[in-house]
């Protein structure tokens, strides 16, 4: 293999070399071809090796490494149409080299072989397709997350365009089909890898209400007396919504229910069966129903075959508009004040806010509702109102009000509880006078902030005898050696406070504990631990 420049002539006859050099090179058949390069050498000598790699590849059999998938990704189209036209390359091998339309199908194809039902494979298919077709990529190397974001955001803003949660719909389509090429080996990473789906809880379109239990018991009797639409006769349909309102059955898993999914044989433990090739999630499940359910249901299977289906509606059964006829007929709004709409998955909707309203453990709820994770089943279908929120507050226990509290801090009872002086207005009258007035002045009750003589000494033993009256402490006078004696119980004894140090202080009280005890006490706090406080209050007062 080489690079070399070409040489020719140019008008006037003189000898000259291309600007771009070229690559010779042989293929896995060992014939010599030449493609052309750069203007830049070492671009061209990357060229070089690459090919000679490339046809090592070949012609061992192998499929190209991802590097070397990769760089064939980046190649320009006519490069790499070269290099599949010289069999360097093959399409079943580079998703490159086809089209997008190409290797949707075969996506579609790959789902239909996992199980996929039709209606889901067409539904993803179609989205993907809208997506692709909107961002004008025809192929795998013009797909880029910038125009894909930029397609959907033009779809949400355009005058009735799709909600957040639909465009999440078409990115996740999107995005699945994507990474169904990375593991297949027909490209080398998701191109879509960056994007995140949007929060659509923000600009939810439809938002679904549950049908309280008077509303659901008049649509079932209205639709059982209404009659026949699309087919179907009103006891038939309410049959249908009832055991959808139930079980949480869907649209497709009811019209596809067969008579032998149907265990009636106890009426007590009677189920339906939904099959996996039926269910949405792709797996078997097993409903219980209600007794009464159930007994309506063998009345309305009497006489039908084993094979036959349950309800008689078709594949194409347009379930809302018939479930709207019929709640018209019941009287019931379509849609409520807060903008909550009720069509047939509402009924769904309905089962699982039950569910919750009875009590139900969110885990057995989330068995039922077949989904997941329960956050789908707490968020989504379990719909909850201020007379559920009412009702949740009215069954807390009842709480204990604050007198009785009070009550039970101090050790009395309704009949002969005590009114509780004010002991805020106590410590104030104790702790606020000036500092400067002297124990003299304060025995005299003169030069008390300018008050009569002798008030603000009333005052305070006042207070005093009315908290020793209170709690039961025997008088003791001012400076006596013995500690307080409690009328309840034995002596108890606390250590008197020591005085502050410097005979100049005309208040020697320790400020930490006359901190703690007024805060005992008016914390509220149980009958002893008041008396201890008091006590060690009136401490401070004797060594004072």
């Amino acid at each position: 293999m080489s690079i070399f420049r070409k040489s020719y002539k140019d008008r006037s006859g003189q000898s000259r070399r291309t600007k771009t050099f070229y690559v010779e090179f042989r293929d896995h058949r060992g014939d010599a071809h030449v493609v052309s390069g750069f203007r830049d050498k070492d671009a061209t000598l990357t060229l070089e090796r690459k090919l000679e790699r490339l046809a090592a590849f070949r012609a061992s059999g192998g499929a190209p490494d991802v590097r070397l998938r990769r760089w064939i990704e980046s190649l320009a189209p006519a490069l790499r149409a070269r290099l599949a036209a010289l069999d360097l390359i093959t399409a079943r091998q580079v998703a490159a080299l086809r089209p997008l339309d190409e290797l949707i199908d075969e996506w579609a194809g790959h789902l239909r072989a996992k199980g996929t039902t039709e209606d889901h494979v067409k539904l993803v298919r179609s989205r993907a397709a809208r997506v692709l077709a909107g961002t004008g990529a025809t192929f795998w190397n013009e797909l880029n997350s910038g125009r894909v974001e930029q397609y959907l955001r033009g779809e949400r803003e355009r005058a009735g365009g799709i909600s957040a949660r639909t465009s999440n719909f078409y990115l996740q389509a999107t995005r699945q089909f994507c990474r169904w090429a990375v593991r297949r080996g027909l490209a080398t990473e998701d191109p879509l890898r960056i994007l995140e789906p949007l929060d659509a809880e923000r600009d939810r379109r439809r938002r679904r209400r549950a049908l309280t239990v008077p509303e659901l018991a008049r649509l079932l009797s209205a639709t059982a007396a209404a009659p026949m639409r699309d087919r179907l006769s009103g006891p038939e349909r309410s049959l249908i919504y009832r055991i959808a309102a139930e079980t949480g059955l869907r649209r497709g898993e009811l019209i596809c229910l067969r008579v032998d999914d149907c265990d009636l044989r106890d009426l007590d433990r009677g189920s339906v069966t939904v099959r996996a090739a039926n269910a949405k999630n792709r797996r078997d499940a097993t409903l219980p129903l209600r007794r009464d359910t159930a007994a309506e249901l063998v009345g309305h299977l009497n006489g039908r075959l084993s094979s036959g289906r349950v309800f008689s509606m078709s594949k194409s059964w347009r379930a809302a508009e018939a479930l709207r006829a019929d709640l018209n007929t019941a009287e019931i709004p379509v849609e409520d004040s807060a903008g909550l709409v009720v069509d047939f998955h509402a009924l769904r909707t309905t089962f699982g806010t039950n569910l919750a309203r009875s009590g139900v453990a969110l885990q057995v709820a989330q068995k039922l509702m077949r989904h997941s994770t329960p956050l789908l089943t707490a968020n989504t279908y379990t719909v909850l109102g201020r007379d559920d929120e009412r009702r949740a507050i009215q069954a807390l226990p009842a709480m204990v009000t604050a007198s009785a509290n009070r009550a039970q801090a101090t050790g009395t009872d309704s009949g002969s509880a005590k009114p509780v002086p004010d002991l805020q207005a106590d410590l104030q009258g104790e702790s606020g006078r000036e500092p400067s007035t002297s124990r003299t002045e304060r025995a005299s009750g003169e030069g008390v902030r300018g008050t009569p003589d002798g008030l603000e000494s009333q005052q305070n033993a006042g207070s005093q005898a009315r908290w020793r009256e209170h709690i039961g402490i025997e008088p003791t006078h001012r400076g006596s050696p013995d500690a307080p004696v409690l009328k309840t119980g034995g002596p108890t004894r606390y250590p008197a406070a020591p005085a502050v140090r410097g005979a100049q202080h005309d208040r020697p009280h320790p400020a930490r504990q006359l901190a703690i005890a007024r805060r005992e006490i008016l914390g509220g706090s149980g009958g002893a631990s008041a008396r201890a406080s008091v006590d060690i209050m009136r401490g401070i007062r004797t060594v004072r």
